[in-house]
């Protein structure tokens, strides 16, 4: 709930002697701040207004108000984002009775120089329902720390019958440590004296709101506090906590005759009342009044209490004025306090032959004040800016923990430093690639300057020894390997292949535009040489026709050994004719067989789609496979996600389990057209922790499990859709499988499915599984009995 919906649901409870405070601190470090929020309970406040929307208590609305815009009504808003980053903005909006293909409802932002379409709701859409439908996005960094930042609702229609409707609207960002945290201090009860008077308003006013809520009339004139009201606010903080102090109420002036009537309001420093601010003339219309003050010592007892006083009084001091009001303070903390660190870093060179000498700089922000740094090779520093000696061949992953008063963050670079003890090859033409690739020896580590690289045959590298190739600069997406093309037709359009290879890296490369494979394993022996230890990282693959990563099934007594396929970003934006191989559905991101004791992890998915919705998908493991572990990935808009085992028939293992062992665990899975996962043919496979969302809570096909399944344990993920197959030798269970809202994840449209505070129904429920002790961000999960939360992320 909204601070603002907090406060007006407790409007009931007016009427009372005893007071009760209610704060809320809108500041959190390592989470989003509310920087603005408006459910509409306090009519259009700050809004500019395109023609004359409704103040709105019909349906829909959420609590008692919404905004109803007609024909062609707009309300907009400016609101500085100095001081925050990372901004987000979430919505309720729909539409009714449009009915023609040129008229819509829109939800709009502003960066200072044009207007962005957030939303638009057109005749014939489903939001076009007489109902509110939730819209949350993130934005880009033209938001950021921009003091122009608005926001606009606006509908484009033609009739008077042609409505929108808005409501709960919210701006989060996260604190650069620039702008002071907000706290909004609301009574939830009014304090009364002896001789004010209490009562139900009627008129205009009584029209707009709940017939639940209490309205003040009050009498006074300048020289006593009789007939006026008193709002005193217990804070939890001293004046030193303070910056700015801002006092706002409603007004209404009942009478409009002459002498005009004038609003006085008082303060209070614990003994005497003081006036601090006149109001001249005012309207019988509601109308917000602000007053504010850095001066807040004078004003804020030195435990924090605040006490204010208004009073209604006519120009010559008659006794005979009334007034309606509401009335809030609002505290603006120092600095919010100190932000956590973003840890951040840089290293320099990152690859070259061994010694090789690496300076590392600090690039965290928000001021931390030590660090800890690990270097891959069993080396630590706690210097800032430090330089590490690597003395032998190898991929190493860095690490660096940044800390300051309010906390800490780690940052970490998978196989950021690449040090090889043979020779280096720094190739910058396709001759010179295919030359390097062709005469790779043990040791090389051939360096792919930036540029497009239009290959007229695939790269071959066979029967090497640790051999590194990779982009020169570690941004992959300026070193790109492209094939003959998605729709070459040629069957041999791959880009690269491994047959016989040991020791094998494969980094920050982009594979494009390839009819056949992107990266081909070939698992036939060379010399009686498998593939061993094989790793792929921090790569980039699109448009691939077939497979983007495919492993082949050869002599069956010699597995592929040992590997990884991590950081990578897998997407298609297209998809494969129907008169392609199996009519169109024959296209996967990873599709291996016999890997045993690999490891998938942290790679994107994106639209990797077959014309019937049938493709594999993004994970595809089978045929005799032991021990592959697929963690922390994001899939979203796959046909299938992860499928450990084929339903197909193979003929290289008819009886066999296609996979012995294994986790699935981690995973965020947002369900295209066909299944999340299947599990199939399968012995001692884990399915822990994953969140699955599929569009379907009752029929959409989440998880699948069938065919010869053998100790196969799923628990506790959360799955939004079926759980179902054959139930010989398989474990369900502390699953959560209902109710699930897409307000509790942080953006389901792109795969970012950690929790928000709303998930309380999978916060705190369940054991942590000794199989799955860290979440997708690699946060230990508690320890303690009942204290893990279900699906994927830990909140």
């Amino acid at each position: 709930m909204s601070d603002r919906a907090f406060w007006m649901s407790k409007l009931g409870l007016c009427i009372v002697v005893a007071v009760v405070y209610c704060v809320v601190l809108t500041a959190s470090a390592h989470a989003q701040t509310t920087v603005f929020s408006d459910d509409f309970e306090d009519a259009f406040t700050g809004w500019t207004e395109g023609g004359t929307p409704d103040w709105y208590t019909g349906t829909p609305k959420n609590g008692t108000h919404s905004i109803q815009l007609r024909k062609a009504e707009s309300i907009e808003r400016t609101i500085s984002m100095v001081g925050y980053e990372s901004i987000s903005v979430s919505f309720y909006m729909g539409a009714h009775s449009l009915d023609n293909a040129n008229e819509n409802v829109e939800a709009h932002w502003y960066d200072g120089s044009g207007w962005s379409l957030l939303k638009r709701i057109n005749n014939g859409d489903p939001e076009e329902d007489k109902q509110l439908h939730y819209f949350e996005y993130s934005l880009p960094s033209e938001a950021d720390e921009n003091q122009d930042f608005a926001l606009r609702f606006k509908i484009n229609g033609s009739g008077n019958y042609d409505f929108g409707y808005v409501d709960d609207v919210i701006v989060e960002g996260t604190s650069t440590g620039g702008a002071p945290s907000e706290v909004v201090v609301y009574p939830n009860a009014w304090q009364t004296y002896t001789n004010a008077q209490v009562t139900i308003v009627s008129g205009s006013i009584a029209d707009v709101h709940d017939e639940d809520d209490v309205y003040w009339v009050a009498q006074c004139n300048t020289s006593n506090q009789d007939y006026s009201m008193e709002y005193t606010w217990n804070t939890s903080y001293t004046p030193e906590d303070v910056t700015k102090i801002t006092v706002e109420y409603q007004g209404h002036c009942t009478r409009s005759d002459t002498p005009a009537y004038m609003s006085h309001m008082m303060h209070s420093n614990g003994s005497d009342w003081t006036q601090i601010k006149s109001w001249g003339t005012w309207s019988t219309s509601d109308q917000w009044f602000t007053w504010e003050t850095t001066d807040v010592s004078t004003y804020m007892q030195s435990d924090g209490t605040m006490a204010v006083n208004w009073c209604g009084c006519s120009q010559n001091s008659n006794n005979y004025s009334q007034y309606t009001d509401v009335m809030r303070i609002r505290l603006e903390l120092v600095g919010g306090g100190p932000e956590p660190p973003v840890a951040d870093f840089s290293g320099s060179p990152t690859s070259g032959v061994a010694p090789l000498t690496v300076n590392f700089s600090d690039l965290s922000t928000n001021s931390p004040t030590s660090w800890d740094w690990t270097f891959g090779d069993g080396g630590s520093s706690t210097a800032q800016n430090p330089s590490h000696q690597y003395t032998d061949a190898g991929d190493y992953t860095v690490s660096l923990t940044a800390t300051n008063a309010a906390g800490q963050d780690t940052e970490t670079k998978t196989s950021y430093i690449s040090v090889t003890t043979g020779n280096t090859v720094y190739v910058d033409t396709v001759s010179e690639l295919v030359a390097a690739v062709n005469d790779a020896e043990t040791g090389d580590t051939i360096m792919v300057a930036d540029g497009t690289y239009q290959l007229s045959n695939f790269l071959f590298l066979q029967g090497t020894t640790d051999v590194t190739l990779r982009g020169e600069s570690g941004d992959p997406s300026l070193v790109v390997l492209r094939g003959q093309g998605w729709d070459s037709m040629d069957e041999l359009d791959d880009i690269l292949r491994l047959h016989g290879c040991t020791n094998t890296t494969i980094a920050y490369l982009t594979f494009e535009e390839a009819h056949a494979y992107g990266i081909k394993l070939e698992d036939t022996l060379y010399q009686g040489q498998g593939l061993t230890n094989t790793n792929i990282h921090h790569c980039n693959f699109y448009n691939i026709g077939t497979r983007m990563i495919k492993g082949t099934a050869g002599d069956l007594s010699s597995k592929v050994d040992t590997g990884s396929i991590r950081h990578c970003h897998f997407e298609n934006t297209k998809i494969p004719p129907t008169n392609w191989y199996d009519g169109g559905d024959y296209i996967t991101a990873i599709d291996c067989m016999i890997l045993k004791d690999w490891v998938i992890a942290d790679n994107y998915f994106k639209n990797i789609r077959g014309a019937h919705g049938w493709a594999r998908g993004a994970i595809f493991v089978w045929v005799e496979c032991e021990n592959v572990i697929s963690e922390r990935n994001t899939i979203v808009n796959c046909d299938r996600s992860i499928c450990y085992g084929n339903p197909s028939y193979s003929s290289q293992n008819p009886t066999q389990p296609h996979n012995t062992g294994g986790i699935i665990r981690n995973n965020f899975i947002v369900v295209g057209a066909d299944t999340g996962m299947e599990i199939c043919w399968a012995d001692g496979v884990k399915v822990y922790h994953n969140t699955v969302l599929t569009d379907d809570p009752e029929n959409g096909n989440a998880i699948h499990h069938f065919w010869e399944e053998l100790n196969v344990h799923i628990a506790s993920n959360i799955v939004r859709g079926r759980i179902y197959g054959d139930e010989q030798g398989v474990t369900v269970e502390n699953n959560l499988t209902s109710g699930i809202q897409d307000s509790w994840f942080v953006d389901v449209d792109t795969g970012d499915l950690h929790l928000t505070a709303s998930a309380t129904p999978a916060i705190d429920e369940v054991d942590r599984l000794a199989d799955c002790t860290t979440d997708f961000d690699e946060e230990v999960r508690p320890s303690a009995s009942g204290m893990t939360d279900i699906g994927a992320d830990e909140y």
